[in-house]
């Protein structure tokens, strides 16, 4: 490689050692600018056609500016604020005119200490802050606490949602307390009823346990289809749609790329339901056909149940329950049913607003897990328990504590540890026995009552 002559090289400009910096401050309060911008898409202002700028600031974030670059046919738009400019600032940035003649350059901070990046948007838009959305007046208390249980209710974690009903039910509430003597005359009335209709402690102790908040059943059945009757558990006006499902899900067992594939990535039911049809196959058409059809409930009531706890209906947009039953993907029919059990119907201006409550919640649960277990015959092994569980995103303490209610028998997998939140459990649902069969009725939690004195 040749080496240029020194009296080869370019000219260089001679700058001065020491660079004097003389600041600008703002003469008017309340200013802003200047900025500083660059186009990625290589737009030149000056040269490639006129531009008017417009600079819209916030009314109340009054360091948040959004920079307009109108050139007609499309806007140049930059902002001071979110997206990258959300993060730490590493450094700042100024303005200055350097006079080499007196070696002095002026300076100015560049507004909000950063360049700005202007992207293309549409023309004629307006950026000016109207101030919609900001609260006029503060939200009270109540309102402010309903509106944070939504929140969690939707958003939060398991463990989060724990800690909040627990502090709800330590919550004693005035018009929940009553007076002893009006304690008493509760209890009085309770006893007098009690003794006029001849009835023995066991037999109200009975007649109370008949009142369970849970699925229909029958508590004299022996076998798990006998006690939990698929036709109770959803009626026959759905038995079209139900077949519905069953066809989407038998195409996912013919074609498992499809399975794999679109139904996963447009989640058309949870993975838990995708996970169990490879197992489906092979099996007697009697079998098939009857786990098929639990399976197909289980899925819709899954997707109902992972969705948002307010469904919302804009009565002026076309579609209406359409637009739900195609968001969750369960059947007009089958969504119609459901709506009307599970769900509180409210009306607020042109919107149709669905709601459901937390014992409305705690019944769709115990829907779930009877069908999850009828699914599979009344026998439900770890695997498949586990499996259910991280669908539900819920402790296994709380999943076994609710089957045990619907009259299951929960036991702890081998091998799992003695003391753990998320241990396996292996379910079944009036196992055969060698000896007489015993019922539903006798696998129901027993009514605890207090510890007879000596």
């Amino acid at each position: 490689m040749v080496k240029r002559q020194r009296n080869e090289l370019p000219n260089i400009v001679e700058m001065p050692n020491i660079v004097e910096m003389e600041p600008i401050a703002d003469t008017k309060v309340g200013t802003v600018g200047p900025f500083t911008v660059y186009f990625p898409s290589g737009f030149n202002p000056s040269a490639d056609m006129n531009c008017s700028w417009h600079v819209y600031t916030h009314k109340i974030h009054k360091h948040q500016h959004i920079i307009v670059a109108r050139t007609g046919p499309v806007d140049f738009v930059g902002r001071t604020h979110g997206g990258e400019y959300a993060g730490h600032l590493p450094c700042r940035y100024a303005i200055g005119v350097l006079d080499k003649a007196t070696g002095k350059m002026k300076a100015l901070d560049a507004e909000a200490g950063r360049i700005i990046r202007m992207e293309p948007r549409c023309p004629d838009v307006e950026y000016e802050d109207t101030g919609a959305g900001v609260r006029s007046e503060p939200l009270d208390a109540e309102t402010r606490m309903k509106e944070y249980k939504r929140l969690v209710e939707q958003f939060g974690s398991t463990r989060r949602k724990r800690q909040l009903t627990a502090k709800e039910n330590a919550v004693v509430r005035a018009d929940a307390v009553g007076g002893a003597e009006a304690l008493k005359d509760m209890l009085r009335s309770a006893a007098d009823k009690a003794a006029e209709s001849n009835m023995t402690k066991d037999e109200i102790i009975k007649q109370t346990q008949a009142l369970r908040a849970i699925p229909p059943h029958h508590p004299e059945a022996v076998k798990p289809h006998d006690a939990y009757r698929l036709n109770e558990l959803i009626p026959s006006d759905c038995n079209q749609a139900l077949a519905g499902v069953a066809k989407q899900l038998q195409r996912g067992i013919d074609e498992p790329e499809y399975r794999d594939g679109a139904m996963r990535v447009k989640r058309m039911f949870p993975a838990y339901i995708l996970d169990k049809l490879a197992n489906l196959k092979g099996m007697s058409s009697d079998v098939f056909e009857r786990r098929m059809k639990y399976t197909a409930l289980l899925g819709s009531l899954l997707n109902l149940y992972m969705g948002p706890m307010t469904l919302k209906i804009d009565s002026a947009r076309a579609g209406g329950l359409t637009f739900i039953s195609k968001r969750t993907n369960v059947p007009m029919d089958m969504l119609d049913h459901f709506l009307s059990k599970f769900y509180q119907h409210r009306t607020e201006g042109t919107n149709e607003i669905y709601d459901i409550s937390r014992d409305s919640k705690a019944l769709l649960l115990l829907y779930i897990l009877i069908v999850a277990v009828l699914a599979e015959d009344g026998e439900m092994s770890s695997d498949s328990f586990e499996s259910l569980r991280e669908c539900l995103k819920m402790a296994s303490a709380e999943i076994v504590s609710r089957l045990r209610e619907l009259g299951c028998i929960c036991t702890a997998a081998k091998g799992s540890p003695a003391i753990s939140s998320m241990k396996p459990y292996s379910v079944s649902l009036l196992p055969a026995l060698s000896g007489p069969p015993k019922t539903l009725q006798d696998y129901f939690p027993h009514l605890k009552l207090g510890r007879r004195g000596k």
